[in-house]
């Protein structure tokens, strides 16, 4: 491309049509920080192989295609991209819910906090407010990986980046043996053992009002509808103890013997907290307060696989689905948008279109693929 600047990107765009009305009104609310190309769209990419991902995000070694990262340099060229949109009155990305890695492990990557810091310039440039003042969770499944306790550490360095943290208590990681179900459980003291000063809400919020209050959320994740686990997934490991199916379950094997019983407080869920079921005390750490969110599984993706369940238990209506629009990389110095079709306005698992297909704009908003390595970035 001999596209050189963010002005002459953005008049392509208007030239060639593309949805810019449509995404003021349904704006971007994930920018994926790792992707690949399967059946003609992208798609996250995940270390983890969650049993029950509802995003379906591959392992590595599943992808057929190029793995593409986002990057610093991706990103600000994205970011230049979108100001320049923004000067002209469109304004795409969402000021309320922003997230990285919707489908893949935040942690893991390499230039979490990089990315982190560059969104959250960018939103005080336009704005007035760090990324931490709107909601921007960081989430996470516990991970073995040293890039993961490095940026966990990071993380709670650099507080005004991120709204919540979310840990992830459920048992969906697959494990060969009790060696990696031991493995899991080291790595998951380290967590709680780093995770201190957010259980006792030491830490500095982007919005004074939430300053001294529950940063992390413990999302707690079982089947729905008194369902079970598909007979191969019954136990976490062959020969070991059978899943979880119950919150109280959960809360014994992870949370209690790590920071105490978790117990819950009759203080009211905060406003647009639409996850969280209460707010919660782990009883050996003196002055800690917790968001908890009691959840099921969307029986979407591969959770189908993972939880017995009957054909209409997965089935969901036409009038009952919503759209999400995401950014992915889709090169070296390239991204593309992508609107998909959701069972609830903040889900992550996502559906096939129904008849009789998507909209032509969300045809027309994934045919662009836009180049930004010919931008002259002002660091350059």
């Amino acid at each position: 491309s001999t596209v050189s600047s963010p002005g002459e990107i953005a008049q392509e765009l208007l030239a060639a049509n593309f949805p810019l009305r449509q995404l003021c009104w349904l704006p971007i609310t994930a920018i994926e920080g790792i992707a690949t190309k399967v059946s003609g769209r992208y798609r996250g990419v995940c270390a983890m192989s969650c049993l029950g991902c509802s995003s379906e995000a591959l392992h590595p070694l599943e992808a057929i295609n190029s793995i593409e990262l986002l990057t610093p340099r991706l990103l600000s060229g994205i970011l230049a991209v979108v100001e320049e949109l923004i000067s002209i009155g469109f304004h795409i990305l969402s000021r309320d819910r922003l997230n990285f890695f919707s489908g893949s492990n935040e942690l893991d990557h390499p230039y979490c906090l990089i990315l982190r810091e560059q969104l959250s310039a960018f939103f005080e440039r336009n704005y007035g407010f760090p990324l931490g003042a709107i909601s921007s969770d960081l989430v996470f499944h516990v991970s073995p990986s040293s890039v993961f306790r490095r940026n966990l550490l990071g993380a709670l360095a650099q507080p005004l980046l991120w709204d919540n943290i979310c840990l992830a208590i459920d048992e969906q990681l697959p494990m060969r043996t009790y060696n990696d179900y031991k493995r899991y459980m080291e790595n998951l003291a380290w967590v709680w053992e780093t995770l201190m000063p957010a259980l006792r809400r030491q830490l500095d919020h982007a919005r004074v009002e939430k300053r001294g209050r529950p940063r992390v959320i413990i999302n707690l994740l079982i089947p729905p509808n008194n369902l079970m686990f598909r007979e191969c997934f019954s136990r976490l490991y062959p020969g070991g103890p059978p899943r979880a199916t119950s919150y109280g379950e959960l809360i014994e094997r992870y949370v209690t013997p790590f920071v105490g019983y978790l117990e819950e407080t009759s203080e009211p869920v905060p406003p647009k907290h639409v996850f969280t079921t209460a707010i919660g005390r782990l009883m050996k750490i003196h002055g800690s307060a917790v968001f908890i969110s009691a959840a099921t599984y969307e029986l979407i993706g591969r959770a189908r696989a993972f939880i017995r369940s009957e054909p209409w238990q997965s089935q969901i209506p036409p009038q009952s689905c919503f759209i999400r629009t995401k950014i992915y990389p889709a090169g070296k110095l390239k991204f593309v948008v992508q609107a998909c079709n959701m069972a609830t306005p903040l889900s992550e698992g996502e559906l096939p279109w129904f008849p009789p297909g998507p909209p032509t704009w969300v045809k027309s908003l994934e045919s662009m693929i836009t180049h930004v390595g010919g931008i002259k970035l002002h660091d350059e």
